[in-house]
């Protein structure tokens, strides 16, 4: 009897929820212990820095599993080597997706205010000094950029792919992405940027560029929300609402990016992908 060289779709979703949960769990425990010693005032800034950390398990913990239960770990984290046009056009669809994903956000919250409690959770965490600014930088723009993309357009998405239904896994794992972050309001607009994320990891086989456009994404809500650069973007906004010359371009460049990115790969056929996955 031939081994199995990757896990089913089910045993593959099971382990990244449980891995969130933990990751929580341990986030918020070690969080309340920071309480304690540097005192509540901290405590919600020691607990965002914790977790940002904590999330390399989403891919210390999938590639434990993968190494003891002997399945593909190349095949399911595909961290293969992309040219400099792909990394230069994965900048430009993250800068757009921003744009896009932030005018989402802010329609939904527009048309469905969120109640206080979430209104607080929206609120940005202060950081308080270079130290904390620059573990939440490190945390935020590469370990969890790395280590989300690893579990879900990696290990959770090729074991969708063995299905043969690329448009299905795609979603599948935008939906999964989606669940993990705690806020409902930002389920819409993560579910759209994790189906592009996803197209693109599937059509170049490779993690890299998700890796490059999540982080992007992430550099770029750092520095817009942290670093008060509102008061230097007045021509981003109309309103309460991004300007609707700023979203065109934005459209304009996801469309750019998404055919430019498509011209630079050969994606074999669900079929074959499917064949190539079970080999």
């Amino acid at each position: 009897m031939t081994k199995k060289n990757l896990p089913e779709p089910v045993e593959a979703l099971v382990l990244a929820l449980l891995v969130f949960f933990g990751v929580v769990v341990l986030s918020y425990t070690f969080g309340s212990a920071s309480a304690i010693v540097f005192g509540t005032d901290s405590a919600e800034t020691h607990t965002t820095i914790i977790y940002l950390f904590t999330k390399i398990l989403f891919f210390i913990i999938p590639l434990y599993y993968a190494t003891k239960k002997g399945y593909a770990s190349t095949l399911l984290f595909k961290f293969n080597p992309v040219s400099g046009t792909t990394i230069v056009f994965s900048v430009v669809l993250s800068i757009s997706l921003f744009v896009v994903v932030d005018e989402i956000d802010r329609l939904i919250t527009t048309l469905i205010p969120p109640p206080e409690a979430l209104q607080e959770m929206m609120k940005p965490v202060e950081i308080q000094g270079a130290i904390q600014w620059f573990l939440i930088f490190i945390g935020s723009v590469f370990i969890s950029s790395f280590a989300e993309e690893s579990m879900f357009r990696g290990f959770l998405l090729t074991t969708l792919l063995k299905k043969g239904d690329p448009t299905r896994a795609v979603i599948l794992t935008a939906v999964s992405w989606a669940i993990i972050h705690p806020n409902p309001y930002w389920a819409i607009p993560l579910f759209v940027m994790g189906v592009f994320i996803g197209y693109v990891a599937w059509k170049s086989m490779s993690l890299w560029p998700a890796v490059i456009i999540h982080g992007s994404y992430n550099l770029l809500t750092l520095l817009i929300v942290n670093e008060n650069a509102a008061a230097y973007m007045e021509w981003y906004t109309m309103g309460d609402h991004v300007s609707p010359v700023v979203v065109v371009l934005a459209c304009a460049g996801i469309f750019y990016s998404i055919k430019n990115l498509d011209g630079q790969f050969t994606v074999p056929s669900a079929s074959k992908q499917a064949e190539q996955i079970q080999d």
